[in-house]
C-alpha cells in the first residue's frame, strides 16, 4: 500500500520494535528486583535446550522466506516453496519427520489458521467499499483534519483513538486495511511521509488488540492462565504504554526509523532508549534500589520527554533523571548503614 520495497519497512520497523521489547523485558526484570523474585533453577532448561538442538534445521525455512520477501517474489510462490521446504528440512532428522498424516493435518490447520485472517479482512474490505462509496470515508478524513486544524499531535491523537476504535474486535491486518484506507490519507495530508504515516497505523492496529474494554488477546491470555479478564486487559495495557508512545516519536522524527543524518539518528536512539528504560523502571517499582511512589511518578513522566525528539525537553528530563539517581543512591547508603551486612 506504501509502495516501497519489503527490505525498507522492516529496517525501519527494527528500532521502534526493539525499543518496545526492551521496555517489556527492563519492566520485568525491575519488577522481579522490587519483589525479590529469584530464577527457578530447577528448571529442565538442559532439556529445552536438548530438543533445540535437535530441531535448529527447522529455522531453515523461515530465513528462506525472508530472503524470498527481500527479493520481490510474490506471496503466493513465497508460501508454497516455504511449505515446500519446510516438508524437505523436516525429513533431514528422525524427531521432525513429517508422515503424510501429520502433513495433511498440517495443511489444514493451515487453512483453518488463514480463514481466521481471510474472512475478517474480507468483511474489511466491505466495509471499507461501503464508506468510499457513500462518502463517508471523505467526511470521515475531513473531519480529523477539521478538528485538528494545523496541529499534528491532536491530529495523530484524533488517527489513534480511530484506529483503535476501528481495530476493536478485528483481526490486526483487517484492523490494519480499514484504517490505512480511512485515516492514514488525513496524516499524510498534514506532510507525514506514507511510511510513517502507515507504520503509525499499524501499531495502533496492532495495540487495539491489548486495549480495554475490546482487549481480545489479554481476554485470551486470561483465559488460558484462568486470570480475571477485567485485571488481565488493564495490565496489558499498562505493560503496553512505551508502545503507545514510540509511534509518536517516529512520526514526529523519523530518525527513529532510522531515516536521516547518522548523527541525528544516534541522538534520537540514546534519548528514546533512556526514556524507554525510565519508563520501565518506574512501572516496576526499581531503579538503584525501591522506588517510591513519590519517585515513581516523576520518573513515569519523564519517559516521554526522552523519547519524543525535542532538545528541550531531553534536557528537561536529564535534569529529572539526575535528581531522582542522586535521591536513591542517598536513599541507599542510608539503608546500608542502618542495616549493616552481616
Amino acid at each position: 500500500m506504501v509502495g516501497v520495497r519489503y527490505v525498507e519497512v522492516v529496517s525501519a520497523a527494527i528500532v521502534p520494535a526493539a525499543l518496545y521489547y526492551t521496555a517489556l523485558f527492563l519492566l520485568v526484570h525491575f519488577y522481579s528486583l522490587r519483589n525479590g523474585l529469584k530464577p527457578d533453577l530447577d528448571l529442565p532448561i538442559r532439556e529445552h535446550l536438548a530438543g533445540l538442538t535437535e530441531r535448529w534445521h527447522l529455522l531453515i525455512p523461515l530465513g528462506f522466506m525472508v530472503c524470498l520477501l527481500i527479493s520481490q517474489f510474490s506471496l503466493m510462490t513465497i508460501g508454497s516453496y516455504t511449505i515446500v521446504l519446510i516438508i524437505l528440512v523436516s525429513l533431514l532428522r528422525k524427531a521432525t519427520r513429517m508422515r503424510p498424516g501429520a502433513i495433511f493435518q498440517a495443511v489444514t490447520g493451515g487453512v483453518r489458521s488463514a480463514s481466521e485472517v481471510a474472512i475478517p479482512s474480507a468483511v474489511a474490505g466491505i466495509i471499507v467499499g461501503t464508506l468510499v462509496h457513500t462518502g463517508m470515508a471523505l467526511r470521515l478524513q475531513r473531519w480529523l483534519l477539521d478538528m485538528a486544524g494545523d496541529s499534528l499531535a491532536i491530529s495523530l491523537s484524533g488517527a489513534m483513538i480511530l484506529t483503535i476504535i476501528l481495530g476493536m474486535g478485528m483481526p490486526t491486518a483487517a484492523a490494519y486495511l480499514v484504517s490505512a484506507i480511512l485515516v492514514a490519507p488525513a496524516l499524510q495530508t498534514l506532510g507525514v511521509p506514507a511510511l510513517p504515516a502507515h507504520l503509525f497505523i499499524l501499531y495502533f492496529s496492532i495495540l487495539s488488540m491489548v486495549t480495554p474494554p475490546v482487549a481480545l488477546s489479554a481476554f485470551a491470555a486470561a483465559g488460558i492462565s484462568g486470570a480475571n479478564m477485567w485485571r488481565t486487559g488493564a495490565r496489558a495495557f499498562l505493560l503496553a504504554v512505551p508502545g503507545f508512545l514510540i509511534p509518536y516519536a517516529f512520526t514526529l522524527n523519523p530518525a527513529l526509523l532510522l531515516i536521516g543524518g547518522p548523527r541525528e539518528i544516534l541522538q534520537v536512539l540514546a534519548t528514546a532508549g533512556g526514556g524507554v528504560v525510565v519508563m520501565a523502571a518506574a512501572s516496576g517499582g526499581y531503579l538503584f534500589g525501591p522506588l517510591s511512589m513519590v519517585l515513581r511518578v516523576p520518573l513515569f513522566c519523564v519517559g516521554p520527554l526522552l523519547i519524543v525528539p525535542d532538545l528541550g525537553t531531553d534536557i528537561v528530563g536529564l535534569g529529572v533523571i539526575v535528581v531522582i539517581v542522586a535521591v536513591q543512591l542517598v536513599q541507599g547508603r542510608s539503608r546500608r548503614r542502618d542495616h549493616p551486612p552481616a
